[in-house]
């Protein structure tokens, strides 16, 4: 995954490798919120569904 960003940011905004840096957090379900309301109060997506 961060070779694939990595690679896009170089080729479509011509950004350097040596200057891109690629910060994953794992962010809890009770630390998220989209549109008015905590992820972890919705019903969980089964698999494969976004």
């Amino acid at each position: 995954m961060v070779k694939e960003f990595t690679q896009t940011l170089a080729r479509v905004l011509g950004k350097n490798p040596q200057n891109t840096h690629i910060v994953i957090q794992e962010i809890e379900r009770e630390d998220w919120g989209h549109a008015g309301t905590l992820v972890a109060d919705r019903p969980a997506q089964p698999s494969g569904k976004a």
